[in-house]
């Protein structure tokens, strides 16, 4: 379920404060992008991240932060370079590595993303968005099989990414497991906060324990 790729941060889109404002370092570039991210200006993202990068080109985390807003408006292979940086600078962020293989999923390279995923998990054994993720790109290559293993070792670390209750619940009611897809429907709907999303997994819930007419 590749709907876009994320940084895995709680930080709201104004959480940086005063100094993202009115910027006068690499770091407060960089914390302006995010919040212009985080409010769908993307172009503005993406020039502010510039900007930091120019200050500070050694910092990882500024690279990948460009690569993001890149990557959201459409420009995959740009965003890919800025990846590439990104995690040559800072090969231990097991987050940007994630990112990374997200995109080369995206773009089709699923041996390479495969290596990224391996590579953030041994970095981060209890790093449950790699396992989740790993299994959507496990999904999109049609390894249900691994996939469902994946979002099993996501969802025993946290269960609060209710789009992996709701992949795997697809998966199991696609194989006539309905008891066990409903399980995973409920876990999402417990987390899942959009009004959209809840109503598409009330839907899904209600046909899975809905009985059948003979």
């Amino acid at each position: 379920m590749l709907i876009g790729i994320v940084m895995m941060s709680m930080l709201s889109a104004s959480a940086f404060g005063q100094d993202a404002e009115n910027p006068t370092s690499a770091e407060g570039w960089y914390k302006r992008a995010y919040d212009k991210r985080h409010n769908k200006d993307l172009d503005g993202a993406i020039a502010d991240a510039s900007e930091a990068i120019k200050l500070s080109p050694k910092t990882g985390k500024y690279w990948l932060e460009r690569g993001i807003s890149r990557g959201n408006k459409g420009d995959l292979t740009g965003a890919l370079e800025d990846f590439n940086q990104s995690v040559q600078l800072s090969p231990e962020n097991a987050d940007g590595l994630r990112i990374r293989a997200m995109m080369k999923a995206r773009l089709k390279d699923f041996d390479g993303a495969m290596e990224d995923f391996g590579a953030a998990i041994k970095i981060s054994p209890k790093f449950s968005r790699a396992f989740g993720d790993r299994g959507d790109t496990y999904r999109q290559m049609g390894k249900t099989d691994l996939a469902l293993a994946d979002y099993d070792s996501a969802l025993a670390i946290d269960k609060k990414y209710y789009w992996f209750c709701e992949a795997r619940g697809d998966i199991l009611r696609k194989q006539g497991k309905l008891d066990k897809a409903a399980d995973d429907y409920r876990s999402a709907l417990e987390t899942a906060k959009d009004e959209t999303v809840r109503t598409r997994l009330q839907k899904k819930l209600t046909a899975v324990t809905t009985p059948t007419k003979e």
